[in-house]
């Protein structure tokens, strides 16, 4: 009979110095041992005495970090007999330690840099700097960077992420050159960029200040001179919210300071509402502008738009495991789905995705328990979200599936959990921007950071905007 084997260090996520450990049904050949896959490279094997387990010890730079990386592996038993295919991925964690310094910086020419589209003066828009970037950036399948420059009404793009501080952008998206910030409301213009999702070749970009969301049928990261096909929030590209009309009527096709958006797998497109205190989700990405969403979270139904909103109309608020209050940053693999609910000093968390309106989460994280939106004011490993100032509501996340991060802006930090989490209150496991998890030192430097609003969880890079930059990370 063939022999078989399993691996004891299960898939999909290892540590990068994490033994991996085979065990075999019976005692092998250790000379017709054969790995393949990108982890055999850095393996050193070694055997048992009986010859029936298998360690394989990554080199003195640990497996090579992020997700998609293989390993297979072939041999005999001592008798002969082939061993049933063995083969799996991997996702190798990415590790940075507390307060850990950034490599390199985008936006200004050095760490202290503390003004918007530097030098100043004269503090103009050029291809080198930013304006208070918020929402995360998006890292292309070929390697190419967007950046949401949200001050300046654009997103820059750059063919790769930076290694060395001030390196300029490769292209413009929403203004007609480096040197323009115009607040516009048309097609071609992206007023108050904050979140993008990509989906084959669509590419959706929300615009805070015009309460809309642009969808690209065409991608326009090859060619900025293309433009939107539909837009959603609004009827069409030239309706301007900004004249007279405060609050956007509250129904399924309007939005109101639309903040983080995500696309899953299959095709769904989901965006915060944050003015209206809801997540709207769109079974498929619209083709046509002002189609009106299919789903509602945080809200009861689609005419709902109050923070906290109860289980029926007329209630008081009430703030719950269904309700939200400003939400801002969104992610999901299609199965999972994690809202930072700003207003309530939360994140929610969904390990199955919501089918039906207003469906309760499973998890908290930052508070102990759904029924509680305190403020704090001394952080701890287990706050996020932990204040906010003059109604501005910040906060982002991103996850590789395994490691989760947010950013904390009002404690000026950003929080890591090398594990998703699995209860309520969950503590963090690492923190950026602070030396310690009780800290909220303000300070612009290359360790520090200034009102995080932007995080992107890379193969091997953390990046989060902050202040008037972008800081890069880089895994240890």
């Amino acid at each position: 009979m063939a022999p078989t084997a399993r691996f004891l260090t299960p898939p999909p996520a290892l540590f990068k110095d994490q033994a991996l450990v085979v065990a075999f049904s019976e005692p092998m050949d250790t000379g017709s041992l054969a790995l393949t896959g990108d982890l055999a490279a850095v393996a050193t094997p070694n055997w048992n005495s009986k010859a029936d387990t298998l360690t394989l010890v990554p080199g003195p730079n640990g497996w090579p970090r992020g997700p998609g990386h293989t390993l297979g592996l072939a041999a005999r038993d001592k008798a002969g007999n082939g061993l049933a295919p063995l083969q799996s991925q991997f996702l190798v964690r990415l590790d940075f330690s507390h307060h850990q310094p950034a490599a390199a910086v985008i936006g200004q020419q050095a760490f202290d840099g503390v003004y918007a589209n530097q030098p100043f003066p004269p503090a103009r828009p050029s291809g080198r700097n930013l304006g208070s970037p918020i929402g995360n950036p998006y890292l292309s399948p070929d390697g190419r960077l967007v950046i949401p420059d949200t001050g300046n009404h654009r997103l820059l793009v750059f063919n790769a992420i930076p290694a060395v501080n001030d390196a300029p952008a490769s292209g413009v998206i929403g203004q007609p050159d480096f040197s323009t910030n115009l607040a516009v409301i048309d097609s071609a213009h992206r007023l108050q960029p904050r979140g993008m999702a990509v989906w084959g070749d669509r590419f959706i970009v929300s615009e805070y200040g015009a309460d809309r969301v642009a969808v690209y049928a065409q991608s326009p990261l090859a060619d900025a001179a293309l433009l939107p096909s539909a837009v959603l929030g609004v009827s069409d590209f030239t309706t301007d919210t900004r004249l007279g009309i405060s609050f956007p009527p509250c129904n399924a096709s309007r939005l109101l300071q639309p903040t983080g958006i995500v696309v899953t797998p299959d095709g769904k497109l989901l965006v915060a509402d944050s003015g209206h205190n809801r997540v709207l989700v769109w079974n498929q990405i619209p083709l046509t502008s002002g189609q009106p969403a299919d789903l509602v979270l945080g809200q009861p139904d689609f005419t709902s738009c109050d923070a906290n909103a109860p289980m029926s109309q007329g209630g008081a608020s009430l703030v719950s495991n269904r309700s939200l209050a400003a939400p801002v940053g969104l992610w999901t693999d299609g199965t999972r789905l994690v809202v930072i609910d700003a207003g309530n000093h939360r994140a929610l968390i969904w390990n199955s995705f919501p089918r039906s309106n207003f469906q309760p989460a499973d998890l908290v994280l930052g508070q102990p328990d759904f029924t509680t939106a305190l403020t704090v004011s001394t952080p701890t490993d287990a706050t996020v979200s932990s204040g906010n100032a003059a109604g501005g509501f910040y906060g982002e996340v991103t996850s590789n599936g395994v490691q989760l991060v947010i950013t904390d802006p009002y404690a000026y930090r950003v929080l890591l959990w090398n594990n998703f989490p699995t209860r309520n209150f969950q503590p963090a496991d690492g923190v950026l921007g602070q030396a310690s998890f009780t800290e909220s030192v303000i300070a612009t430097s290359q360790r520090s950071l200034y009102f995080p609003v932007g995080v992107l969880l890379t193969s091997d890079h953390l990046l989060v905007s902050n202040g008037h930059r972008v800081s890069v990370f880089k895994s240890n």
